[in-house]
């Protein structure tokens, strides 16, 4: 199994995976009509293709939904796999001349464009934000020590503003501000108000 998968990658041709490399770059490559996805010197670009006129030959280009490629005549699938049929050329889409609204046409109207004589689109205005008045930070170190009604109780550290100290209380996982882990981070808070 693994000589026949060996096989069929040696019998690729780098032509065929360098046309599979264009073709994609021209897939992932969005053209806006009538313009279309042309691969020259080895780079897609969105060009605007004019139809041949009668009577001189066809280019070696083949026109495809949003992208061409250039034609090679690569070696028929029953050559490389076998028991394939073989695939048949695509005919060119026959020439139209209907256009489409460009994708960026909404954005463009947001902007003030209007493409195509397209309506305008009215956007609401929106309220003015709420005006905030300003409190003063609380002084976390002026706040009684609250035990709360949780019940996770730990011991804590409070600031004491009659003893101006840091004193131990029990915690209960709810409660204000004035809780610290540790004696000494209450005191670096807090020793500032004694």
């Amino acid at each position: 199994m693994f000589l026949r998968i060996l096989l069929i990658l040696v019998c690729i041709s780098p032509l065929s995976i360098a046309q599979h490399d264009l073709v994609y770059a021209c897939q992932s490559l969005i053209c806006d009509p009538p313009k279309m996805c042309i691969i020259q010197d080895q780079v897609a670009q969105c060009l605007l293709v004019v139809a041949p006129t009668p009577g001189t030959p066809q280019s070696n280009l083949i026109a495809g939904p949003q992208f061409t490629t250039p034609q090679t005549t690569p070696a028929p699938a029953s050559a490389i796999f076998p028991g394939f049929p073989p695939a048949s050329p695509t005919p060119p889409p026959a020439e139209t001349t209907t256009t489409t609204e460009s994708p960026l046409a909404p954005l463009l109207n947001l902007f003030g464009t209007v493409p195509g004589g397209a309506p305008a689109i009215t956007l609401p205005t929106l309220p003015p934000p709420p005006t905030t008045t300003t409190t003063p930070p609380v002084d976390i170190c002026s706040l009684p020590p609250l035990t709360g009604s949780c019940s996770r109780a730990r011991i804590m550290w409070y600031y004491d503003t009659e003893t101006g100290r840091c004193e131990r209380f029990s915690f209960s996982g709810c409660g204000n501000l004035n809780r610290f882990p540790s004696k000494m981070q209450c005191e670096q808070a807090c020793l500032k108000h004694g």
